[in-house]
């Protein structure tokens, strides 16, 4: 439904004012609130939070989805999701956010991530995957006469669901070395790049965390970071800072053993990318 604010006056000509200007400075002035968390007095450090909400706030920025040019529409369209509490245009006023409740706030990040791959692959959005996942994330008032609400919400329970293929590539003869096994993931890798290959083109985050933790594989240390980096730079959503971040996210929660080097090379042949062919050809 659509309802109706009227904040103070002095909020909405600040807000405004951002719009026209985008100086952070008035940006800082505008009212803040963490919408994941209650904390102590003059506090927003996670470790100093007292209550945890449940409260989750995405944001849709318009600089990564540049094919949408009716924000309205976008926020109309989101407030039909069960799961969507409240739309509104963002403080830039070129974008849009929304709120959720996740049933387990211990598990904010989990159902951020999750909530993300769902809204692109629903309506093909990009969430900012730096704003959502804590609970200290800072939500600044933004000025929207008429925002959306869904007084019927479901509470969202969603969690990411991990699905391994089996690896198809299996070495024929006695383990690679590792300065083999590193000269095979190069020689691949330029194959991709070569050849344009997108390795995650649904952009599948459960494929993306596959191909981080593949990465993460000791038989490809020390040059684990810098491999991912080449392997991905292809993806058509691929940003260095956002990329380099997941994986360190990702490297702190990987199992030695549970995934190695072998998805990264099933992964390629699942895209049409003959290994055999690729060892022949650059003489490996």
């Amino acid at each position: 439904m659509n309802i109706t604010i009227n904040p103070k006056p002095w909020m909405k000509m600040l807000s405004l004012k951002y719009r026209e200007t985008g100086d952070k400075q008035d940006k800082a002035k505008l009212p803040a609130i963490t919408p994941g968390g209650v904390f102590t007095p003059n506090s927003r450090v996670a470790d100093n939070v007292v209550h945890k909400t449940g409260l989750v706030c995405f944001d849709i920025d318009a600089k990564d989805n540049t094919h949408i040019q009716d924000w309205e529409k976008v926020k109309e369209e989101l407030i039909h999701n069960k799961y969507i509490i409240f739309t509104a245009l963002s403080t830039s006023g070129k974008g849009c956010y929304g709120f959720v409740n996740v049933e387990d706030p211990d598990k904010q990040e989990e159902h951020f991530t999750q909530l993300s791959a769902d809204l692109k692959n629903t309506y093909d959005l990009a969430v900012d995957s730096t704003k959502g996942e804590n609970c200290n994330d800072l939500r600044y008032y933004s000025y929207d006469p008429q925002p959306f609400y869904n007084p019927e919400w479901e509470t969202y329970k969603k969690l990411p669901v991990i699905k391994f293929s089996k690896p198809v590539y299996r070495p024929k003869s006695k383990i690679d070395s590792p300065d083999k096994t590193i000269k095979k993931v190069r020689a691949v890798i330029k194959e991709v790049q070569d050849r344009n290959i997108d390795l995650n083109p649904a952009y599948d985050y459960e494929r993306y965390r596959a191909l981080a933790w593949a990465f993460c594989d000791h038989t490809v240390s020390p040059y684990n970071r810098e491999l991912f980096h080449d392997a991905m730079r292809t993806h058509s959503r691929y940003n260095y800072t956002v990329s380099d971040k997941e994986f360190n996210k990702l490297q702190k929660s990987y199992k030695q053993g549970k995934t190695t080097i072998a998805t990264f090379f099933s992964i390629c042949k699942n895209q049409g990318i003959n290994l055999g062919e690729v060892y022949k050809n650059r003489s490996i």
